[in-house]
């Protein structure tokens, strides 16, 4: 059906013709690859060694998909290793099945059909792993990965079938862009993924002169590697177009028709990106089924020109799946005209079908290139009476022990047919079995950082000698503590307290008195309590401390059917990345997900968060170059609409002149630390302010007072203690005066009976609500332990602990439980406030 019977007879008139330039190859790899050729059988076939090879491809894809299926997450080192190991094994496998056909004397044209048309199908592979292992995503960047990997393919099949010669240059992709992609996954084992997006000049110790201009010192090793990309395939189109030139002319044939043959190609990326920028769905969430397809696509265009070469026909300028992609793109163009410009026509598929039809033509794609390659290897080892996977034996004669069975030779020296088809039915599945490896499931949360997210049976904080009531109880605990830490920035203390809050609630999750209290405490998620809410906690915590790469690993510990569940940790985790990326220097990318994260913010209807993702969305395109200046200026109009939306929202009894409200408004737990000292709105002439709707410096003073020296509310007087409430530059300066009171002695008694001294015993107030702080001395205190405070004894009673009022006093009969670690609590301590950009107090 591919291959007509009158020309079949330029099968055995087929030589192969090569022409390598590389001085990697010739220097390096040749005399590897002439001690790696030993290690095979005579009796292997040339076919094999090649599927073989092509086998590791498989695995290597396998676990791409099994550990990153969205291509922007990192893997686990050991991962990158084997991919390195893999495509290094096929390299040396392509490489050596041509020398062991030479050796086996097996050369003939199913060993060109079969080693280019394997390449072919690996093209496309690696580029999905490839851009996997440098956590491109689902980007354009992806798609013009593809697009350069398979111009340069299609220039060099298109070449030699014009020049009868497989000509490789100085630098080629089969040799020194296998080893560079081989490098790349191998520094990826020790720096994950994430690494390839930073500036490559500041990674590799360049000092920043003067005289190199900004762009180029930030520019990452994507953006690095996409130009060097570019001009490559410039120089491949130019090279392979002069040397196509010079042999049709020196044949002293017409150059118009070898140029038409570039046509195919191109046309299909013609439609390529415009049906992926109408349909950005297809992008976003299912590239990877469209990449497969192309590929199948470009393996099945690339399979007619090879087989076009061998019988010596005409060049193939049709594929018959350029149709589907056609109709796709026309299919889409239609609604998207008519929509911008005026004119078009209907979608005959809908919005609803459109995925669909994308895996509709992955099957077609396959099922026409699956038949092409059966019908055509069927063909040839039918004409040639060869076997495709395996060696014909040696049959002899009653006179002479001559070898009839030649690859090439006619078919009168073959033996009969029906022989030919018995022998590999039983060696082949043997030889499958042997290549066959599956990929290893594991855990991606003990894989990715076993020391964070440890296992809560075996953690100290979880341990079966506590009942789960006082778990439950020591979580409630935990989560206020860690709250309040981290509004106070204080972002090493805030991971520690998250992590520990995220064990215990793994323990806890399924008794009844967690949700309960997870209805009190009142979180994001749909029981209260959410597991999401404290992995990204502990992320923002990372970058608070400047430490972009491991918030981002943390991120990834989350699926992205997890994150997506939810609209509002969705934008949390959107803010975050652009956060991580800005501070990285990637703004395209900050710019992206600051974008989306908006997006989200703005379908929820949060101003909080909003006003957060919007000053974030402006300090970045105000660091970009050539950003423009209508995009600022409407990202600031957006910045007053979300306050005023916080005005709107604001309680009627808020207190005027920057003063505290009696029933904060902006309170999680109803405290009034510095977090919700302010309703926005209330106490600045211009109402533009922080992410917690704190007041601004020069303008947020009450009525009346212009000068920082008095603008202070009530009860704060002096410069050392008058800062706004929960900010501090002393250990003392706390709201209206109140710090640290005089130490009291105390001691404990624990339920066995045995005591222990503390050393001091102190209450810090925050708004109207007080906190305990204790100093044990040579032991660990239980939580919930029965206290003396002076001479009167103080039960356990689990009263929450914000429940106390200003005015409450050691002395009193109740006290709140505390949590203890090693023979110190932990306390609660104020940071100076940094640069980063910091969630909300409702993210």
């Amino acid at each position: 059906m591919y291959i007509r019977q009158s020309k079949l007879h330029h099968l055995k008139e087929y030589k192969y013709s090569g022409v390598d330039h590389s001085l990697v190859s010739k220097y390096i790899l040749k005399p590897f690859w002439n001690q790696f050729i030993k290690l095979f059988p005579m009796n292997m076939a040339p076919n094999l060694i090649t599927l073989t090879g092509f086998s590791f491809i498989i695995i290597n894809l396998a676990t791409l998909l099994w550990y990153n299926p969205t291509l922007d997450q990192n893997c686990p080192p050991w991962v990158y290793a084997s991919w390195a190991l893999g495509l290094f094994l096929y390299q040396s496998f392509d490489a050596v099945d041509g020398s062991q056909a030479r050796r086996t004397k097996q050369s003939g044209p199913l060993g060109e059909l079969f080693d280019h048309g394997v390449d072919a199908c690996n093209t496309t592979l690696e580029v999905v792993i490839f851009a996997g292992a440098v956590n491109l995503g689902y980007s354009w960047q992806t798609v013009g990965t593809l697009f350069a990997t398979l111009c340069s393919f299609y220039l060099t099949t298109w070449e030699e079938y014009h020049t009868h010669t497989l000509y490789l240059g100085p630098v080629s992709g089969p040799v020194e862009g296998i080893c560079a992609v081989i490098i790349v996954y191998s520094i990826t084992t020790f720096t994950g993924g994430y690494y390839w997006h930073g500036s490559m000049l500041r990674s590799l110790g360049v000092p920043e002169f003067e005289w190199i201009p900004k762009p180029v010192y930030e520019a990452s090793f994507i953006t690095s590697y996409m130009i060097y990309g570019g001009v490559i395939m410039g120089y491949s189109i130019v090279q392979s177009s002069m040397n196509v030139v010079n042999a049709r002319r020196a044949a002293g044939l017409r150059v118009r028709p070898a140029l038409l043959g570039l046509a195919p190609f191109f046309a299909l990326w013609i439609l390529i990106p415009t049906w992926l920028y109408i349909q950005p769905d297809i992008l976003n969430n299912h590239l990877i089924p469209f990449m497969f397809f192309v590929g199948a696509s470009f393996a099945y265009q690339v399979g007619l020109i090879i087989i076009a070469h061998l019988t010596k026909s005409a060049f193939p300028y049709f594929n018959v799946l350029i149709i589907p992609i056609f109709l796709g793109t026309m299919d889409s163009l239609g609604p998207f005209l008519t929509k911008n410009y005026g004119f078009g026509w209907p979608s005959a598929l809908g919005e609803e079908y459109e995925i669909p039809f994308v895996f509709l033509c992955l099957g077609c794609a396959y099922g026409v290139y699956g038949s092409f390659v059966f019908d055509v290897v069927l063909n040839i080892c039918d004409y040639l009476d060869i076997w495709c996977l395996t060696i014909k034996h040696r049959k002899t004669n009653d006179a002479n022990e001559t070898i009839v069975a030649r690859n090439g030779g006619s078919r009168g020296e073959y033996s009969s047919r029906k022989e030919t088809r018995r022998k590999p039915a039983a060696a082949k599945p043997t030889n499958q079995r042997t290549s066959t490896a599956q990929p290893v499931k594991t855990s991606a949360t003990n894989s990715e950082n076993p020391r964070r997210f440890t296992d809560p049976e075996s953690d100290p904080e979880c341990s079966d000698s506590e009942n789960d009531e006082l778990k439950v109880e020591k979580l409630r605990f935990i989560m206020l503590q860690a709250d309040r830490i981290y509004n106070t920035k204080n972002w090493k203390e805030a991971e520690e307290y998250y992590n520990a809050a995220l064990r215990i609630f793994r323990a806890v999750r399924r008794h009844p008195k967690t949700k309960e209290l997870a209805s009190r405490i009142g979180k994001v998620g749909p029981t209260g309590l959410d597991e999401r809410y404290m992995i990204l906690r502990i992320a923002y915590a990372q970058q608070g401390q400047n430490k972009p790469m491991e918030a981002l690993e943390t991120i990834n510990l989350l699926s992205d059917e997890t994150i997506r569940g939810d609209v509002k940790i969705h934008g949390m985790s959107e803010h975050l990345i652009a956060s991580v990326y800005n501070s990285l220097e990637n703004f395209k990318v900050a710019k992206r997900r600051c974008r989306k994260a908006i997006k989200l913010r703005r379908e929820i209807n949060d101003p909080v968060a909003l006003h957060q993702s919007v000053s974030l969305m402006i300090d970045i395109l105000k660091k970009m170059e050539g950003s423009d200046g209508v995009d600022i200026a409407f990202y600031k109009s957006l910045l007053m609409t979300c306050t005023a939306g916080e005005v709107s929202k604001a309680p009627s009894n808020a207190d005027p002149a920057g003063q505290s409200s009696q029933t904060p408004y902006y309170s999680r737990y109803g405290t009034g630390s510095e977090a919700d000292a302010y309703p926005v709105g209330q106490s600045s002439r211009i109402p533009c302010y922080s992410g917690y709707g704190t007041s601004s410096e020069a303008d947020a003073y009450p009525p009346g007072q212009s000068s920082k020296a008095d603008a202070y509310p009530p009860g704060q007087s002096s410069k050392a203690d008058a800062y706004p409430p929960g900010q501090s530059s002393k250990a003392d300066a706390y709201p209206a005066g109140e710090g640290f009171q005089t130490p009291v002695p105390c001691c404990s008694e624990d339920e066995t009976g045995s005591k222990a001294v503390l050393e001091e015993l102190q209450w810090v107030t925050y708004g109207r609500y007080r906190s305990l702080l204790v100093r044990s001395g040579t032991r660990p205190i239980s939580a919930l332990n029965s206290f003396t405070s002076g001479n009167v004894a103080v039960e356990r009673t689990g009263v929450d602990l914000f429940d106390l009022p200003v005015n409450y006093e050691p002395t009193t009969r109740r006290i709140a439980p505390f949590v203890t670690s090693g023979n110190e609590t932990r306390r609660i301590q104020k940071y100076e406030d940094s640069d980063d950009i910091e969630p909300g107090p409702d993210d």
